[in-house]
């Protein structure tokens, strides 16, 4: 009886170092541990012989802890606008997001929520393959056919982290909050205004809103008194053409 009860008091004594080393190699393949803090999306598609690059910085809350040892990334799409807001075409959309929508058509797509601001806009249209990819580490080469564009438009940026719930949104929903299911907080939008004909190459986004907290519309909604962390998953946006 004393060699079990020993060998019990050591198992519990060490159960804990496999998840140590778990957590522990999660981290150092982390490219939050590893220094890397911005990711670069290229476009070598015809662009009118432009190559356009859009550069993300991330923010502190681009990694978002779900779980003990499950870190999740956003969910996000970049897309182009003329300068009426008229939908122009899809840049770039996170895989996941794409599949999904792909697979509903014209319907309302699972998690409409996570990007409603960019689905709404771009519904009934065809998307290719080219503008969505796995979601990449650092630097990731697209290929879309994007070539018509006026020498003035508008690019945005959707962008949004899943479960990421604050005392305004929250999971259940209690009085005076949102109840957001696995949502979390809404989707925000980053936005600037792009001419090609000028001499300069880089265009800093802003933020200009967040989408419908539930997906039920595609509006765009100036006050973000409400969000908190999630102004933070990124750091900076912006645009450059080669």
């Amino acid at each position: 009886m004393s060699r079990i009860l020993l060998r019990v008091a050591v198992w519990k004594k060490y159960i804990w170092i496999p998840l140590i080393l778990v957590i522990v190699f999660l981290g150092a393949t982390n490219p939050r541990f590893a220094g890397q803090n911005t990711l670069n999306i290229r476009n070598d598609g015809g662009m009118m012989g432009e190559n356009m690059g859009v550069s993300i910085i991330y923010g502190p809350y681009w990694f978002h802890q779900i779980a003990m040892i499950i870190t999740g990334t956003p969910t996000y799409a970049i897309w182009i606008e003329d300068l009426d807001g008229k939908y122009i075409g899809t840049y770039y959309v996170t895989e996941k997001f794409y599949q999904w929508t792909r697979n509903s058509g014209a319907n309302i797509p699972e998690r409409i929520e996570a990007l409603p601001n960019w689905w709404h806009k771009q519904r009934g249209t065809l998307l290719t393959d080219g503008v969505t990819a796995a979601t990449p580490k650092h630097d990731l080469i697209i290929k879309n056919e994007m070539n018509h564009y006026p020498d003035k438009f508008v690019i945005k940026m959707e962008i949004n982290n899943s479960f990421d719930y604050n005392e305004y949104y929250t999971k259940d929903g209690g009085k005076g909050t949102v109840g957001t299911k696995d949502g979390g907080q809404p989707a925000l939008v980053y936005s600037a205004v792009v001419d090609v004909s000028q001499p300069s190459r880089e265009y800093e986004m802003s933020l200009v809103g967040h989408s419908s907290p539930d997906g039920s519309d595609g509006g765009l909604y100036s006050d973000i008194s409400t969000v908190t962390t999630a102004q933070h998953i990124v750091d900076k946006v912006f645009l450059k053409i080669e």
